[in-house]
């Protein structure tokens, strides 16, 4: 796996909060739903939209669970990512509290907080909710007042084939819900299980949507098809480009009386949009 996280920042980072403490701010669509994420704003936030961290309390109580729930998903022997394997937590200086807090990046406490939802934590369930259509990143950035442009954004975030497929599989996750099933049963004529209608069915609505690259990569890291192919996505790439695009497809199917009306309307939806863009925040 890539490593996506560069320590040696991660400790300077530290040692600067002491001589400047970092700002907070809470995530307004989470507050809605009684939730209280609080933002902690690394140096260089407006500039690059990863200048962020929550907090080891935070992150645990959000989903009604105690701090110490955090460093045992570290400690874990399937902790994902990779890299925060005897991950050590530093801490940091803040304005809003005297005691530092012990800061958490962003990938861990987002796979925390899946690995919670899988356990079936309600609360952690919530927060997955809103996050398979809301950009982390994007609702950072607004929160503390940071109006980034399109072309900001799209410099900064656009993947690449090798930052979208991974080498190794992650552990499974639920991509097609119930109703995406039945949907698609209805409309191809097909059961869902066991059936190579239905697998090609998937692979033309999402798959072959892949910018050639990425889906070369994809077929050959997964030539054997021993797993599925969604395992092979990274962390931002499943949430922000691979999981939107399946719910555009069951929008899709939703409207769509058969087969014929979604062909149509699915050329329709995509006519002149090329492929999948590989820019996680659009």
């Amino acid at each position: 796996m890539t490593q996506s996280f560069d320590y040696d920042q991660y400790r300077r980072d530290s040692e600067e909060s002491y001589r400047n403490p970092l700002h907070v701010q809470c995530l307004s669509e989470f507050e809605a739903i009684g939730k209280r994420i609080e933002i902690y704003a690394l140096p260089g936030l407006d500039r690059n939209p990863n200048r962020y961290l929550l907090s080891l309390n935070n992150s645990a109580t959000v989903i009604e669970k105690k701090g110490s729930a955090t460093l045992s998903f570290l400690k874990s022997k399937k902790v994902k990512p990779l890299w925060a394997k005897d991950f050590v937590l530093l801490e940091f200086k803040t304005h809003n509290v005297i005691i530092p807090i012990k800061g958490v990046p962003k990938d861990v406490a987002r796979e925390f907080w899946r690995k919670e939802d899988k356990k079936g934590n309600k609360e952690a369930e919530l927060i997955i909710d809103i996050l398979t259509d809301t950009s982390l990143d994007e609702s950072v950035a607004i929160a503390f007042g940071i109006d980034r442009t399109f072309e900001e954004r799209k410099a900064n975030r656009i993947l690449t084939a090798e930052e979208v497929i991974l080498d190794d599989s992650r552990v499974w996750e639920l991509h097609f819900n119930k109703e995406w099933q039945q949907q698609a049963q209805r409309i191809t004529g097909h059961p869902w299980k066991r059936s190579i209608v239905m697998a090609n069915f998937i692979f033309r609505t999402v798959y072959k949507r892949l910018p050639d690259e990425v889906y070369h990569r994809l077929v050959a890291v997964n030539e054997k098809r021993n797993y599925c192919h969604h395992q092979f996505f990274s962390v931002e790439a499943d949430e922000y480009i691979l999981r939107r695009h399946i719910q555009d497809v069951l929008s899709l199917m939703r409207v769509s009386d058969d087969k014929a009306d979604f062909t149509k309307n699915y050329q329709t939806f995509f006519q002149g949009r090329g492929k999948l863009s590989m820019d996680i925040n659009f």
